[in-house]
């Protein structure tokens, strides 16, 4: 359900510091590390990545969006462990073994969602709840039902579906969901003072000790406060090139630095906040986890996307002049590894892809249609799609703040 907005109000220097200080997120971002390396056989970064993201329940209003946390695995992986650890040390967890639409807009609001098993998300029926889920990572999707008053009338009901979402399943998920996750491999661990552990953690009093303490620390951040709500308007006049508070430049350096936009930059921006409020040590290890994830996504995106292998085969192709589309079909065949069961990767439909990305600066027809390919404008895209260079922030920085 939704509550009546009020008027955002920005927190003083001493209730920031109830986060900052010695008792503050800092001492429970240990404490979930310490329970998460008891439970679970990860890499070090995924111990700090799923740490930050439990501490960011007790958060996330005050973000405009907050990433999904995706646990791909094979049976036997502890994917069910790792949504109850979350569950249970979130901002009122619950773990839902299935979800449909109308349990997603129902019990969204005010919780964290730990979803288990999200195998048929693309069969037939689920397409309002994948619908759902490819939007409710981003504040301000509402779902509106009708429902009969006690005088038998009809009146609307809002919910409000914006809310921290877990999700583990074995197969994977499609690009638009996953494009919206922080992914986290899980392996099936050989640890025997892990794998014999008995699940106990609702009755754990550590478990109820980081829970409790981070709804104390954060029980006054509500809807109307503005805890974060500067900080990105700074950064965004820091990114136009005007002037913000100086006060933000070290964090505003490190993120900068590394050249992150778009989606990775909205999916991890709520995550190197909250690493700098637990020191610097933690923003710098997030921010080099960052990197290498980044670095995952762009590759994998390069495999899937054709565009891409199309952009990557010109860009390595010397400039001969003009040749026929049916030869480069064959070389792209190759080039890409495709069989001949890919019939789809057609004359036609790579002729299409070519024109489409403007890569073709001339064409005739001779025996066999034939082009001419803008080899340095597939270069420079692939730059921007695959190594974009690195910005210095540092000199950008100068001119603002002399």
């Amino acid at each position: 359900m939704l509550k009546e907005k009020k008027e955002a109000i920005t927190p003083t220097k001493e209730e920031q510091e109830i986060l900052t200080g010695k008792d503050g997120l800092q001492r429970y971002f240990k404490k979930i590390k310490e329970i998460l390396k008891e439970y679970m056989d990860m890499n070090e970064g995924a111990y700090s990545l799923v740490a930050l993201w439990i501490i960011g329940t007790y958060l996330h209003k005050q973000f405009s969006s907050y990433p999904y946390l995706f646990f791909n695995a094979m049976k036997g992986s502890g994917k069910t462990r790792i949504l109850k650890i979350i569950s249970n040390l979130s901002k009122n967890g619950k773990v839902a073994g299935s979800m449909t639409e109308a349990v997603l807009f129902r019990t969204a609001y005010e919780r964290t969602l730990c979803i288990d098993e999200l195998e048929g998300i693309n069969a037939k029926g689920n397409e309002n709840l994948k619908l759902l889920l490819n939007s409710a990572y981003k504040k301000g999707l509402n779902v509106e039902r009708m429902r009969k008053d006690k005088n038998e009338g009809q009146i609307v009901e809002e919910f409000e579906v914006y809310c921290p979402i877990a999700i583990a399943n074995i197969r994977g998920l499609d690009n638009v969901l996953y494009d919206r996750c922080i992914s986290v491999i899980l392996e099936r661990s050989s640890k025997k003072e892990i794998t014999r552990l008995i699940e106990n953690f609702e009755n754990d009093i550590n478990f109820k000790t980081i829970r409790g303490g981070l709804l104390r620390i954060t029980e006054n951040i509500g809807d109307n406060f503005n805890w974060f709500g500067d900080l990105f308007t700074e950064w965004n006049s820091c990114t136009k090139g005007n002037e913000f508070n100086k006060e933000y430049k070290e964090l505003f350096d490190k993120i900068g630095n590394e050249n992150i936009e778009g989606r990775n930059l909205e999916l991890f921006f709520p995550l190197f906040i909250i690493a700098d409020m637990c020191g610097d040590r933690v923003l710098n290890e997030v921010v080099e986890i960052s990197k290498t994830i980044i670095k995952e996504r762009k590759e994998k995106d390069r495999e899937e996307n054709s565009d891409v292998q199309i952009y990557e085969f010109v860009a390595q192709y010397e400039d001969t002049g003009f040749i026929s589309v049916a030869d480069l079909v064959k070389q792209f065949k190759e080039f890409g590894e495709y069989g001949d069961s890919d019939k789809w990767v057609s004359s036609i439909w790579f002729g299409r892809g070519l024109r489409r990305l403007n890569l073709v600066l001339d064409d005739r027809r001779r025996q066999k249609r034939e082009v001419r390919l803008n080899i340095e404008k597939a270069k420079e895209k692939l730059k921007t799609l695959i190594e974009p260079d690195k910005i210095d922030f540092q000199e950008e920085l100068k001119g603002v703040l002399a």
